[in-house]
């Protein structure tokens, strides 16, 4: 799966078997983690909320198997998720504030969590803005296939954040009127 990522393949394409069987492992170890956040990374772009949840809390389980950098990568992980998908601002922020080390973590990280967590307290406005300069970082980056599936996922998630700031405002369009 390292393989499919470095030539662009998002995680919602990859093998279900392959993902399933690298999840199963079970042993509390750093490669049951590993397995797990790969299921996580997949169900996360599948948008599949309960099965990413269940990995990512298994991984919050192993996390003490980790070094600093990487317990600070699934805190933030954590806080995205709580943000994002729960729409709970209180638990992204206690997950947020267990990071000890922000600017240790990638800078498009950085740019995600802000967003996610700007969201969540409903300010579109500053959200969009970091959403912007998120993506000229990711323009800004040399052309690969990761290169790519980065700007696709977020452009998709632009959509995204737009449609829950019309919601907000009250203005989205009935999914049954579609």
């Amino acid at each position: 799966m390292e393989t499919k990522a470095r030539t662009g393949v998002r995680p919602k394409a990859w093998s279900h078997s392959w993902v399933n069987a690298a999840a199963r492992l079970g042993d509390k170890s750093v490669d049951d983690f590993t397995g797990n956040w790969v299921a996580y990374a997949a169900a996360n772009d599948r948008k599949d909320i309960p099965v990413a949840a269940a990995h990512l809390e298994k991984c919050l389980n192993l996390a003490n198997l980790l070094g600093p950098s990487l317990r600070d990568l699934v805190a933030l992980e954590a806080a995205v998720f709580s943000a994002w998908f729960r729409g709970d601002a209180t638990a992204a922020q206690k997950w947020f504030s267990q990071i000890n080390r922000l600017k240790a973590l990638p800078k498009l990280l950085q740019f995600r969590a802000d967003i996610a967590l700007r969201c969540v307290q409903n300010e579109f406005s500053p959200a969009l803005s970091r959403w912007q300069e998120a993506y000229a970082f990711i323009d800004k980056l040399p052309k690969t296939p990761v290169k790519e599936r980065l700007l696709e996922g977020f452009l998709e998630w632009r959509s995204e954040i737009d449609q829950r700031q019309q919601v907000y405002k009250g203005t989205a369009v009935p999914t049954s009127a579609v």
